[in-house]
């Protein structure tokens, strides 16, 4: 009866003992299955048979919380698979494991459960008719893992459209958006339907803002002789040449002027056009206004864009005489004047505008080396303190 006695006693107290340490990782996602690692002290998890185990929120055994094996690595090591449902409530679990000797094991706040959440948008602003990529960067989120990912920027009943959707990670995607002219203003929700863990929700997690006005900046060349055609650039800033139908018109003294004549438009970008213009030899010397139509931006106009100079446009301002010779030239040119200066500054431009060589002076004598330019017409230019003038000169080797 003594021995007896001494073995139930041993027994109560060895079960009496054991319990739960730990669970590693103590924590996870919904859609997410791992593996996670029992700890107990003074529990038999290899000689004895484990009856039952499951994973509990007050007194209810969650299903949601699917355990799909269990592995004893020793006495005191338990591994256990598990999978998060997408539908699985958050929170903390317990855990309570019957290790076969009459012993309910229980560890409170054992697991918790997280829901998947969504960190950062980049950019998370644009403006209305801009079509753009966003990248969206997720917590615990499975975005590969699925052919159901989806995502929706949303204001009330009013939504952007998402023109793809393209899993980058687990926890990154990047999705192309368009931003309609009529697009409400102000924040959008984000909305990603996860694969796994189902809808994941981001408030003000992005922004349509009225654009900066756009408008025109440049005009290059800025003076443009007639009786040629050439290529012409536009500058804007804030538009948006490229997103909508753009078309170039030219005015003299608030008229549209038919001696200048579109012959064709390139949309580099967004900010720059290039236009093949025809400047007829009737197009009348003065200053030209330059308007720009496009579908996004509306009518856009620049002010005297540029300048129109008839025929060869040689001025003669306080020059009683210039002389150019060789002309036409093929390598060097003499260039002389009357008119005496302590500073004179000599260049030559092509027939765009744009400065081909360019030297000071204070000779009224000047020779200058013009073998490096191409055939074609140019213009010298001479300018003074008190005076300015021009004169044509042809090269042709």
């Amino acid at each position: 009866m003594k021995k007896l006695f001494t073995f139930l006693f041993i027994a109560f107290a060895l079960t009496s003992s054991a319990q739960l340490i730990s669970v590693s990782p103590n924590s996870g996602y919904r859609g997410q299955t791992l593996t996670v690692t029992v700890t107990g002290q003074g529990t038999r998890f290899t000689t004895a048979n484990v009856n039952s185990l499951g994973f509990y929120q007050g007194t209810v055994i969650t299903t949601g919380l699917t355990i799909n094996s269990v592995h004893a690595i020793s006495n005191t090591i338990l591994e256990i698979n598990i999978t998060i449902n997408a539908s699985n409530n958050t929170g903390l679990y317990k855990l309570s494991i019957d290790d076969g000797y009459l012993s309910l094991i229980t560890l409170n706040s054992a697991f918790q459960v997280n829901l998947p959440n969504l960190s950062y948008v980049t950019p998370n602003y644009a403006v209305r008719g801009q079509t753009l990529n966003v990248s969206i960067t997720g917590v615990n989120t499975n975005f590969t893992q699925g052919s159901s990912l989806a995502v929706t920027f949303s204001q009330g009943s009013s939504t952007l459209l998402v023109n793809s959707v393209t899993p980058i990670t687990n926890t990154t995607l990047t999705a192309n958006i368009t931003i309609n002219p009529n697009s409400l203003f102000g924040m959008y929700s984000l909305t990603v339907n996860d694969p796994l863990a189902g809808s994941i929700t981001k408030g003000l997690a992005f922004s349509v803002n009225a654009p900066p006005t756009p408008s025109l900046t440049l005009i290059t060349p800025a003076k443009i002789y007639s009786a040629q055609t050439l290529n012409i650039t536009i500058t804007g800033i804030n538009t948006h040449f490229t997103q909508g139908s753009t078309s170039v018109n030219f005015f003299y003294q608030g008229s549209p002027t038919s001696t200048v004549v579109v012959n064709s438009l390139i949309k580099s970008n967004d900010t720059t056009l290039v236009c093949n213009t025809t400047f007829n030899s009737s197009a009348v010397n003065g200053n030209y206004d330059v308007r720009v139509n496009n579908s996004i931006d509306g009518l856009l106009t620049l002010p005297a864009a540029f300048r129109i100079a008839t025929g060869i446009d040689e001025t003669q301002n306080n020059f009683s005489s210039i002389h150019i010779y060789p002309n036409p030239a093929n390598d060097l040119i003499n260039i002389s004047f009357e008119q005496q200066s302590s500073a004179v500054t000599i260049s030559i431009f092509d027939m765009t505008g744009r400065l081909s060589k360019s030297v000071n002076t204070n000779k009224n004598n000047t020779l200058m080396n013009v073998s490096d330019l191409e055939n074609g017409i140019y213009f010298i230019a001479i300018s003074g303190k008190d005076f300015t003038a021009s004169r044509k000169l042809i090269i042709n080797k």
